[in-house]
């Protein structure tokens, strides 16, 4: 009973405690706290000290006061060690007060007594007391205070025995005040417990404080709140439950209203729930948009912090975005920034960052304060602001103009650039993505150069974190347009950096390195190339191409394309490792990847090894195909590789043969793209070059000409190449074309040819050379054309101080336009091109020097003084050349000098530069051409008798006899003549012939169908009849035959029947037998058929061999030459009858007799040859005279006295010798013997 006077005593004390408390409070009076025991102290002091004091009962257990839930207001009571033994029997016990007793005095004692509690084994105890259906609200007022402790191992226990339960139960089924409590009491135990937030999910919790939210009073709404909170926080189940339910709305609404703190918990739940679901943000930026920008402006910290992490996910989406630009949001998050507070900055940059994720989000308006407030992050703020500000700055560069970045007073590169030793991987990446971002500019990569960026971007590539890698490499790629910058690079190891991240991995997350190495690449220093080759990066680049996905695979490309891009050390590299992956990816790689492969092989496929690798038929095929692409830098690349393949025959064959390739190639000559034109100009050029039919084909489409002829007329600097590139393909179509020659010129190529002479360009000066030399070579009217459009002037320039190249190509021309032309070759000579030239001769291009020699052939031609003069600077090089290894400057120079040889004085200078032997030699080691030109050389230089010792000497008749027996005509043709200037009036060089063997070849071409052949064989035979074995082994060869055969064709022309008279006079000389032999061959007949033609110019040559024929030697025959001697005589007479037509009588000895006509008037009966011319008596004594008639020896003799002219031409004669006609003689006594016998008459 004293026990409960005294709680009830206890229980008034603590009331009175409270109302006093409360008007303290209100009046502004602190208020003295005291136990009630204290009280009951006072009180026994204030009596009689006499007086007994008044005992105090407690409970055996333990003494509890009313007051001690409050702990902030009330007194705590202490209690005696081994309270907590004495707490948990007290709950064990029946009776109810026993158990409140227990439970106000856990939950108010100090945290040391719950833990002593909980380590006595008290959890148990006070679970089943709240187990209970309606458990009091102490209970859960003790479990909040057990749990608010933050002991991880009393949450635990209290987890353990079905604390969770119990809160989710009181929550859907509890009282009011209970489920107060319980919500409170749901933060703590998810914190604790991560799965509680389902367990509370499912049993109905998130209805339950759902529903609390709109209770009246205020801590109820505060603590569901913070219960929702915590809830959906990490519950996937509790956040569906809010937003399939339609629930945000209703959270939205509550935004305004409350307390802050209950604000704060409800945005925190927004928050939570809308964090990774557009759909739900969408939804709460319409319902709370609003009330979330106003609440960022709030006092309470919680509040703004909570209302700002839900604007940061309300804004990744467009409703959230337009709700804070239209409510000028952006302007109050920076000035939220600028109050400091790291905890709402960022916060604030996470909107921010939402806002600038696409353009036109950000106005203008605050365009410059934003940047500003940005920097000042930068600048002060901590590292979690910074990278969020970065980040900002990164999205902005990224959507305004580089050039806009001049705000902030310049400090937006060099806060980025230090910022990039900063450890925070976070921070260096944002840094080097907001300067990736902004080098675009050259004015800002400049700014990022001279703030020392180099060194920190080269370090981050050396890193483990890849994003910042990337955009740290992308940077160095903008700033290596940069010469210095590039050398910086190079000088920090930039390089061996790129290759050994390369070398790791080929993922396609390094893609950024290759592109970093390719913008370095690009760099105009050949030395960073050949460093990058020497780094290993070719092969890493061609491993990636054979094996890597195709976006590495493209960048790979891309790199090796800028690394060989005229760089020989990287294509020599490259092809040493091999091109068979770029080879594969071209026969069987996508369509963009065989594009990339065609550009690297477009700087390769200029080398041998590469035309090589690529020439096979399935290459060639697919690059036809590529020249269909419709990207026209494919099509560019692939017309390249064909441009260059096409330089070997083979190749070229297969492309001639695949009829869509030459179609293409036309289709692109009159392409738009002007790069493409050119290498299809140069394919279709190629091509020509080695294929007839390619040329005809070509040829005959006017297209193609109509096309390369206006690309002559490309305009700029620019179209340079692309004309050069259209003159080599129209050299090439015109080369021993003369219809297409005919063709060009009809075109109106003349003239941009000569304009392109004119041109300051290397490839423009030497294709236009070379189009001209074939559009004028063998053709009359081209050469005059270009004579008349001035290129003479040019090309002598060129020929003078132009390349090696343009010098060969401007002697072509000019070789060409000498030919038959005194006016070019006097301009030559006025132009002084002759030192030139022969500067040509003594050079080291046998081409070069091949046209030079085919120019002085041609000015050796002429007559005119000047050209002579000039000249014979070259005798003593085109001698050296006569004995180089060049076949075909052999031939020219030989031809030259044969030409030379024509003049005496140049005779002279030959011989004594010694060109004899290697003449000679030429005669016998050279081509067929050349063999012919040395020969006519030594025919020309045998006109002169101090030549031919040298000839002789150096066996020079063998040579030439040897020739004779070559199957070329030419040859043999020129080697006669030279045989038969060497035998003219030289018995001993004739001889040498006859002991050559060369009878028998020269008599076998008497009979070639060669007119030009016969007639030099002729000359040669005539002139080796000199001498009796010479004629002997002309006759046993058959010669007379021979040239009695040609004496007797009709088509014969007269030139070589004169010489064939010739030569048959000089065989019949002095020789009888060879006199019947030619009489027996039948050569009186076309003889006296010569005669009889009065048209014939060489009347006396006939004449004269008729005599010879007629006459021989009156010799006294011996008996056994009788029969001979016959014959001999017989063979006169017919001559004789035919000179005289007269018949012929044959006696019994066979020897003809004359029996001559008789003629009417004072000597009748004398044949009027027999008849002197002066005393026109029968002559006795018949003379010749050097006019060729015959007279009366003393009639002439008489007549010489007194004048030097002949009696019958009256023209002067050289000399007034006779000598006796010996054949007349002897006729004049048949004729008497006749006329003194048997009379005229048959």
């Amino acid at each position: 009973m004293l026990g409960r006077v005294v709680d009830a005593a206890r229980r008034r004390a603590s009331f009175t405690t409270r109302r006093k408390e409360k008007r303290g409070k209100a009046e502004g009076v602190p208020h003295e706290v005291v136990s009630y025991d204290d009280k009951l102290s006072r009180k026994s002091k204030s009596r009689s000290c006499d007086a007994p004091p008044v005992p105090i009962f407690h409970r055996r257990v333990f003494s509890l006061p009313g007051d001690a839930f409050y702990p902030d207001q009330r007194p705590v009571c202490v209690l005696p060690k081994g309270a907590s033994s004495e707490l948990i029997r007290g709950l064990q016990s029946g009776h109810k007060s026993d158990q409140r007793h227990a439970v106000r005095v856990l939950r108010d004692g100090e945290a040391g007594l719950r833990v002593a509690f909980v380590g006595a084994g008290g959890v148990p105890v006070l679970m089943e007391h709240l187990a209970v259906k309606r458990p009091p609200k102490e209970a859960l007022q003790c479990l909040v205070a057990f749990l608010q402790d933050a002991k991880r191992e009393v949450h635990s226990q209290f987890v353990e025995h079905g604390a969770v339960a119990v809160v989710a139960r009181q929550l859907s089924g509890g009282t009011r005040s209970c489920r107060k409590w319980a919500a409170r009491a749901v933060p703590q135990l998810v914190a604790g417990d991560p799965d509680a937030q389902g367990e509370v999910a499912r049993a109905g919790g998130v209805e339950s404080l759902m529903a609390m939210l709109h209770s009246a009073k205020e801590k109820r709404r505060e603590a569901a709140a913070a219960a929702l909170a915590s809830l959906v926080k990490d519950s996937q189940s509790a956040q569906r439950q809010i937003a399939l339910h339609d629930r945000l709305a209703d959270l939205s609404t509550m935004l305004p209203k409350g307390r802050a703190g209950t604000r704060s918990m409800v945005a925190a739940t927004l928050a939570n729930v809308i964090a990774t679901n557009p759909a739900c943000q969408a939804r709460v930026a319409e319902y709370g948009g609003e009330h979330l920008l106003k609440a960022m402006r709030e006092v309470d910290e919680g509040l703004r912090r909570e209302s700002l992490r839900a604007l940061a996910y309300i804004t990744a989406v467009p409703e959230g975005q337009r709700i804070v630009v239209e409510k000028e949001g952006v302007r109050k998050l920076l000035e939220l920034i600028d109050s400091g507070q790291a905890m709402h900055e960022e916060w604030a940059l996470e909107v921010l960052l939402n806002l600038t994720g696409k353009e036109g989000l950000t106005p203008q308006s605050v365009w410059e304060d934003l940047v500003n407030c940005l920097l000042k992050v930068l600048l002060k703020g901590t590292a979690g602001c910074q990278e969020k500000s970065l980040r900002v700055l990164a999205q902005l560069s990224q959507l305004r103009s580089s050039s806009e970045w001049q705000v902030g007073e310049g400090q937006l590169i060099p806060l980025s650039v230090s910022l990039l030793t900063k450890r925070s991987m976070a921070i260096q990446e944002g840094a080097a993505c907001v300067l990736a971002n902004i080098a675009d500019v050259q004015e800002n990569r400049r700014k990022i150069y001279d703030s020392g960026a180099i060194k920190p971007l080269v370090a981050i590539l050396g890193g483990q974190h890849l994003s910042t890698r990337q955009w740290a490499g992308l940077t160095l790629s903008k700033l290596a347009s940069s010469d210095d910058a590039v050398l910086d690079m190079v000088n920090e190891g930039v390089v061996h950096t790129l290759v050994q991240v390369l070398s790791e991995g080929s993922s396609s997350r390094e893609k950024w390195a290759v592109q970093t190495l390719s913008t370095i690449a690009k760099a105009p220093h050949p030395w960073v190339r050949g460093l990058m080759c020497n780094a290993g990066s070719i092969d890493v680049l061609l491993s990636f191409v054979s094996s890597s996905a195709p976006n590495m695979q493209l960048a790979s490309l891309a790199c090796l394309a800028n690394l060989v891009d005229g760089h020989q050390e990287s294509q020599q590299m490259v092809l040493g490792v091999g091109i068979q992956p770029l080879i594969q990816l071209l026969l069987r790689g996508e369509p963009e990847l065989q594009g990339a492969a065609v550009h690297v092989l477009a700087h390769l496929s200029h080398l041998e090894p590469c035309k090589c690798d690529v020439s096979g038929w399935p290459s060639i095929r697919a690059l036809g195909r590529l020249l269909q692409a419709d990207e026209p830098l494919v099509r560019m690349g692939a017309a390249t590789v064909l441009a260059d393949v096409a330089t070997i025959r083979g190749p070229a064959t297969v492309m001639q043969k695949m009829h869509n390739i030459l179609i293409l190639l036309v289709d692109i000559l009159q392409a738009d793209m002007r790069e493409a034109r050119c290498q299809a100009a140069r394919a279709i050029g190629n091509l020509a070059m080695h294929s007839q039919e390619a040329r005809s084909q070509f040829g005959a489409c006017s297209q193609v000409l109509t096309g390369l002829v206006d690309a002559l007329d490309e305009p700029g600097t620019s179209g340079l190449n692309t004309r050069a590139q259209a003159a080599h393909a129209l050299a090439n179509l015109m080369f021993q074309e003369p219809t297409l020659q005919t063709r060009v010129a009809q075109l109106g190529v003349v003239r941009p040819l000569v304009d392109m002479l004119h041109v300051d360009n290397h490839d423009c000066n030497v294709q236009a050379a070379k189009a001209l030399a074939h559009l004028v070579e063998d053709h009359h009217a081209n050469n005059v054309a270009v004579s008349l459009g001035g290129a003479m002037d040019r090309l002598l320039q060129l020929l003078a101080a132009g390349s090696d190249e343009a010098k060969c190509h401007s002697a072509h021309v000019i070789a060409n336009l000498t030919h038959h032309s005194t006016s070019n070759q006097l301009a030559i000579v006025n132009g002084r091109g002759v030192p030139s030239l022969v500067s040509l001769l003594n050079g080291d291009d046998d081409v070069a020097r091949g046209h030079a020699v085919r120019a002085f052939a041609n000015l050796a031609s002429s007559n005119e003084v000047a050209v002579v003069d000039s000249r014979r600077a070259a005798i003593a090089p085109l001698v050296s050349i006569i004995s180089s290894s060049n076949d075909k400057c052999r031939e020219q120079a030989a031809r030259a000098l044969a030409n030379l040889a024509c003049s005496g004085d140049e005779q002279e200078l030959i011989a004594k530069e010694q060109g004899i032997p290697p003449l000679v030699h030429l005669v016998r080691t050279g081509t067929p051409p050349a063999r012919e030109q040395a020969a006519r050389a030594l025919a020309n230089l045998s006109c002169k008798d101090v030549n031919l010792p040298a000839i002789i000497e150096h066996d020079g008749i063998r040579a030439l006899v040897s020739l004779l027996r070559s199957p070329n005509g030419p040859c043999r043709k020129q080697a006669a003549g030279a045989l038969a200037n060497l035998a003219c009036n030289n018995s001993d060089n004739g001889t040498a012939v006859v002991e050559a063997g060369g009878v028998p070849d020269l008599v076998e071409l008497l009979s070639s169908d060669s007119e030009a052949c016969r007639e030099q064989a002729v000359r040669a035979v005539g002139n080796l009849a000199c001498t009796y074995d010479n004629q002997q082994a002309l006759i046993q060869e058959g010669a007379a035959k021979q040239l009695i055969a040609l004496l007797k064709r009709i088509e014969e022309r007269e030139g070589c029947k004169q010489r064939v008279v010739r030569a048959l006079a000089n065989l019949a000389a002095d020789n009888e037998d060879n006199q019947l032999v030619i009489i027996r061959e039948g050569a009186v007949e076309p003889l006296m058929q010569m005669l009889s033609n009065r048209d014939s110019r060489f009347q006396e040559e006939t004449k004269r061999a008729l005599m010879l024929l007629a006459c021989g030697t009156d010799i006294k025959l011996q008996p056994t030459m009788d029969d001979s001697a016959d014959d001999i005589q017989s063979g006169r007479a017919k001559v004789m009858a035919a000179v005289l037509g007269v018949r012929l009588n044959f006696r019994n000895s066979g020897v003809a007799r004359m029996h001559f006509m008789a003629e009417s008037g004072d000597n009748e009966g004398v044949p009027r040859q027999l008849l002197c011319p002066i005393t026109h008596e029968l002559m006795e004594d018949p003379v010749v005279a050097h006019d060729g008639h015959t007279y009366e020896k003393s009639a002439i003799v008489e007549w010489f006295r007194n004048r030097n002219s002949s009696p019958m031409t009256n023209e002067q004669l050289k000399s007034t010798h006779v000598v006796p006609n010996l054949l007349l003689h002897a006729i004049i006594s048949d004729f008497q013997e006749s006329k003194g016998g048997r009379g005229a008459g048959p």
